[in-house]
């Protein structure tokens, strides 16, 4: 039976590293809206100097495709990871559908951090995939008790 697994976490805590570990146990496949910017631009640091380019609508198409993806995989009996913060219900509503609608398991895996791990994480990425410190302390402050 294939498995939805949702990742849950802020930037830094580890989501894509433990991804790609259950990708190498399980064969699922990761899906991931920062990995699809990427290819959209050719890199990170094109993302990041030219955030106006993902504006509302280029948003939410990466999101239709994201969610196509995840839908033909499940819909194939594949299992998939998908790699994003997740920290919003009506996002993760949309995909909890996807795997009743396919009898496929979730898992939800959430990837808690405290605040000093965060940041040290952040300052420790190469200087293309650093976040807004003040962004990712808003984000934390935020969101930390959904995780």
């Amino acid at each position: 039976m294939a498995t939805l697994y949702i990742m849950v976490g802020l930037p830094g805590s580890g989501k894509s590293t433990k991804a790609k570990e259950i990708a190498n146990e399980t064969g699922a496949i990761i899906t991931s809206l920062d990995s699809m910017r990427e290819e959209i631009v050719g890199s990170r640091k094109n993302w990041h100097e030219n955030p106006d380019i993902f504006n509302n609508t280029m948003s939410r198409s990466i999101a239709n495709i994201q969610n196509a993806m995840v839908e033909w995989h499940l819909k194939n009996g594949e299992s998939v990871i998908v790699d994003n913060m997740n920290l919003k219900s009506r996002y993760v509503a949309f995909f909890q559908e996807l795997s009743k609608k396919y009898g496929a398991n979730i898992e939800f895996v959430k990837m808690k951090c405290d605040w000093a791990t965060l940041k040290e994480r952040n300052n420790t990425r190469p200087s293309d995939e650093r976040v807004d410190e003040d962004w990712l302390y808003m984000m934390f402050k935020a969101y930390r008790h959904n995780i």
